[in-house]
């Protein structure tokens, strides 16, 4: 094969990316939807960060009042400000987490050193309103302080004009507390510095992928197929409009023909495999792992095989509509078996031996040891190996059983 031989190839290629690029039906279908699935899926099923709603009953009204509410990071609590009676409700119901009860006079009770209490109602079945106790007891022990502190400076105060002789009035409460307050930001007197580790690489072959993570996989996974399947009957389509007959008139053997065909399939099946993973990673932040390698080489043998089965289909199915039927049930099948809706882990040992017959189940369990599990490169040979023997039963079928008139 020659310069002329690869560059035919190559342009057979960009003719097929350049079909798939004017189906703008079919470019919504594979690109858009499961975009859409990835987010829906992911959020309801555990893959966004969903705050939780705090009910805050601030009976007080004041600027130290609403420092215990402040406490809450609006990134993971979703405060409502309600009635007392509403917060206990809200609580009650479960439409809350907790409810935070601030009594009024609780900024005078603070200033003038008077013990008072704020109230945290909780529901006893309920682990997240730990954390919110936590940060509630954090914020309110800020202002014990800042009371103490009051009382320190009055003190003194009172001490050097006994001491002297003197009168030496003390600055007035609220004064002392916004002071003592403004110490704590932004470097309060004593805090803790967090410090990020690297997680290591060798991980509990137990672990699996959760929301997001699952779903990206997975449907990353889905519709790649779902494009092989797609693309490869254009086959049909340009045997029925006469234009691989036309082709075949050409200087262009069948030989380069086929593997021009198969090249544009493959391309495009890869670059579904991009879009939905440089999303997952961008606008999902999803983590996809820091094993370039492992990765590529599942996918890319993956997509080979998706390309192969799709041509293989193409020469079963005799019209376009019995090649949509096929990829809509068959994609969705291998997806559902081979773990891209939920991780192969919970299903039953028999389940995941079936798994291991479809492309899909070993695409996922390469996936998942590489970027799940972290296990390296190393895990993504047995999968690799597996898909790329797939891809070659399935292209020799495909190929010896394509017609081209």
């Amino acid at each position: 094969m020659g310069v002329k031989g690869l560059r035919k190839i190559v342009d057979l290629a960009w003719l097929n990316l350049l079909q798939v690029a004017k189906d703008r039906t079919g470019l919504i279908t594979l690109i858009g939807v499961p975009l859409m699935l990835t987010f829906l899926f992911g959020t309801m099923l555990g893959g966004g960060e969903r705050r939780l709603t705090v009910a805050v009953a601030d009976l007080d009204g004041t600027a130290i009042s609403a420092q215990v509410a402040e406490a809450l990071d609006a990134r993971s609590y979703a405060v409502q400000k309600v009635g007392e009676d509403q917060a206990r409700a809200m609580t009650s119901s479960g439409e809350a987490v907790a409810g935070v009860i601030v009594p009024k006079g609780f900024a005078a009770d603070v200033l003038g050193g008077v013990d008072t209490t704020v109230t945290i109602v909780k529901d006893p079945s309920s682990t997240s309103v730990i954390a919110v106790a936590q940060a509630i007891d954090g914020r309110v022990q800020r202002i014990a302080a800042n009371a103490e502190t009051i009382r320190l400076v009055q003190r003194a105060y009172r001490e050097a004009s006994a001491a002297n002789g003197a009168v030496y009035a003390s600055p007035e409460p609220d004064a002392i507390y916004l002071y003592a307050d403004r110490i704590w930001s932004p470097t309060p007197p004593l805090s803790v510095e967090e410090s990020t580790v690297a997680r290591s690489k060798v991980r509990s072959d137990n672990n699996q992928a959760m929301g997001f993570q699952q779903y990206s996989l997975g449907f990353t996974l889905t519709f790649m197929l779902f494009m092989g399947l797609g693309s490869a009957g254009g086959f049909l389509d340009e045997r029925e409009q006469g234009t691989l007959t036309r082709l075949l008139t050409t200087p262009t053997s069948r030989t380069l023909l086929v593997i021009g065909k198969v090249a544009g399939i493959y391309v495009t099946v890869l670059l579904q495999a991009a879009i939905m993973i440089g999303f997952g990673v961008f606008i999902f932040h999803v983590p996809w792992g820091d094993d370039p390698l492992g990765v590529i080489m599942i996918i890319s043998t993956y997509a080979l095989a998706a390309t192969g089965l799709g041509i293989m289909v193409s020469t079963v199915a005799r019209t376009r509509g019995q090649v949509s039927a096929m990829t809509a049930v068959g994609a969705t099948a291998m997806a559902m078996l081979g773990g891209a809706y939920w991780p192969l882990d919970i299903v039953s040992p028999a389940m995941r031996t079936i798994a291991l017959v479809t492309p899909v189940g070993w695409g996922m369990t390469g996936l998942t040891d590489v970027i799940v599990r972290a296990q390296g490169p190393v895990q993504a040979i047995l999968p690799s190996a597996v898909l790329l023997g797939m891809a070659a039963v399935f292209l020799t079928v495909g190929v010896l059983r394509l017609k081209m008139e």
